[in-house]
């Protein structure tokens, strides 16, 4: 089981089965897994961010949108703004 994951440029639809934050010269990225047609497991980029706190951010936001199946497909959202330390911004 997965969940339909658009990314960012628009340019891929993907059945992601796990997430990870990861990093390339200062740029935070959401990594999903996902599987090919022959079974073999990849890792890709699906929307990248201008820090860690915002990438865990929209962990979080993929977190809840599994948890309350709101539709079939989670697109991933541009650069997120934090408001405060405190607050989320969805």
């Amino acid at each position: 089981m997965g969940i339909w994951i658009r990314s960012q440029d628009k340019k891929s639809l993907l059945l992601c089965e796990s997430f990870d934050v990861g990093c390339d010269n200062d740029n935070y990225n959401i990594l999903v897994n996902y599987e090919l047609r022959n079974i073999e497991k990849h890792y890709s980029p699906m929307g990248y961010y201008s820090s860690v706190k915002k990438a865990v951010l929209v962990l979080v936001m993929i977190q809840k949108h599994i948890e309350t199946h709101s539709n079939n497909v989670f697109q991933m959202p541009r650069d997120i703004i934090i408001i405060d330390d405190d607050e989320e911004v969805a």
